[in-house]
């Protein structure tokens, strides 16, 4: 069994940033752990963040530093709030780790949006903080976080976010992305319409007609067929935006899209769709307290971990392996640790919790 979840990245090395006596450096090693690629960070300022494809993310503000003693201390009296004072814009460049080459960057301007984004905490009091930032890479995106700044780049530098919105952006496949407002309700079939379907360019190809339901897990040839969910029910488009079926059900979100196949969350069931017509292949009642939080993919099988909230008899999590179009359970691995998660790496399913970390085999153990 070769798993993966939406995530996974088709990439064979890996960046890390390490501090060592002499600073900090940001280190490529390939498969078989062997360093390929070594650079000195000597922005003490900037913030750094391994990517793919031998390369790292860095963010550092632009013009003068104020000094700690100007951050203003965070409170209330009565009904007055701390003002803000202003920030400094971002510069956000891309660097290939081994040649040292610049492979883009952009710039960030300072735009005050949430009040919280410029809070941090000093010795458990809270100050305001205006140079507060991240940046997170993950496979085909690059995002920027903090205190008056807010940025989503494609792994080529196009910005994919609205500067004037409150989104998130989404990888779909290769050059498509998904923009997505934020806090438009709890269900999807309850939300506005405003996703959009982005080129390679950031130009918008598709409008959503509801709800995209991007899968938790899923195999690129199966994620052609949109699924969408609306006051309507969902249905299926293809990337024509053609309407290819249509069904009655609301789901709450789709766990795996594979082997011709959709597995939908609906409330306190598990609905497998056929991705061609739309027909119920089969469907299960989730058990009670129990909540399926990962979701990964073989393309016959789909391998679900679930957390519970105070099972009685003291198991905390749960993966379990269903075959796609039956239902049928494969195996199924118990689990007692209260801090425990189950992730792909190369392929393989491996287990990290409090006892220290295993793999999963192709019958669970």
């Amino acid at each position: 069994m070769s798993v993966r979840d939406r995530s996974t990245p088709d990439d064979d090395t890996l960046v890390c940033v390490v501090t060592t006596q002499d600073g900090r450096e940001v280190v490529v090693v390939d498969e078989t752990g062997s360093v390929v690629g070594r650079r000195a960070l000597e922005d003490a300022d900037a913030t750094v963040a391994p990517a793919r494809d031998g390369v790292a993310v860095q963010a550092v503000r632009q013009g003068l530093r104020r000094s700690l003693d100007e951050e203003v201390p965070y409170g209330w009296v009565g009904d007055r709030t701390v003002d803000i004072p202003g920030g400094r814009d971002l510069l956000v460049t891309v660097t290939d780790v081994v040649s040292g080459e610049t492979r883009w960057e952009q710039q960030v301007p300072f735009r005050l949006g949430n009040f919280w984004e410029c809070v941090s905490f000093v010795d458990g009091d809270p100050i305001v903080d205006i140079d507060a930032r991240d940046e997170v890479a993950e496979p085909g995106l690059v995002g920027i976080t903090g205190c008056g700044v807010s940025a989503t780049f494609s792994d080529s530098g196009v910005r994919l976010d609205d500067p004037a919105a409150d989104d998130r952006v989404l990888v779909l496949g290769p050059d498509r992305y998904l923009r997505t407002t934020l806090n438009q309700g709890d269900r999807p079939s309850s939300r506005t319409s405003s996703d959009v379907v982005l080129d390679a360019a950031g130009e918008i190809v598709w409008r959503v007609p509801g709800a995209y339901l991007v899968p938790r897990a899923s195999l690129e040839a199966d994620t052609a067929t949109r699924l969408v969910a609306s006051s309507k029910g969902l249905a299926a488009y293809v990337p024509s935006g053609q309407e290819l079926w249509r069904s009655e059900l609301e789901p709450d979100e789709v766990l795996v899209q594979a082997g011709g196949t959709a597995l939908v969350a609906v409330r306190d069931r598990l609905v497998a769709l056929d991705l061609a017509t739309g027909e119920q292949l089969w469907e299960q009642e989730t058990e009670d307290r129990w909540t399926t939080a990962l979701a990964f993919t073989d393309g016959t099988d789909a391998v679900l971990w679930s957390h519970s909230q105070g099972h009685p008899d003291g198991e905390r999590t749960r993966t379990t392996a269903v075959d796609l179009r039956t239902g049928e359970t494969v195996w199924t691995v118990h689990g007692s640790e209260i801090r425990e998660v189950v992730l792909p790496v190369a392929g393989q399913l491996v287990r990290f919790g409090d006892a220290g970390l295993g793999g999963l085999g192709a019958a669970g153990v």
